[in-house]
């Protein structure tokens, strides 16, 4: 089990910095409640995640998020 932090930040400039290249993702959900249940394929690996968002962040405090993912076979992601 992991703990997400989510933060957000504005950015006006890279400056410069060119990013990697990405990797393609398919996704779908199974639930995008609470909790949220997400299949993925990514480079021919099938992942299922269940994410359950703690209590409302207070003031500026970021959001958190108890996650679990698990590999599953990649014809069950299909």
């Amino acid at each position: 089990m992991g703990i997400e932090i989510e933060r957000k930040y504005l950015v006006h400039s890279l400056g410069g910095f060119v990013p990697p290249p990405g990797e393609a993702i398919d996704q779908g959900y199974l639930s995008d409640g609470d909790p949220t249940v997400r299949v993925r394929l990514r480079a021919g690996r099938g992942y299922l995640t269940i994410k359950h968002r703690d209590a409302a962040p207070v003031g500026n405090a970021p959001i958190t998020s108890h996650e679990f993912e698990y590999q599953i076979p990649a014809e069950d992601a299909l």
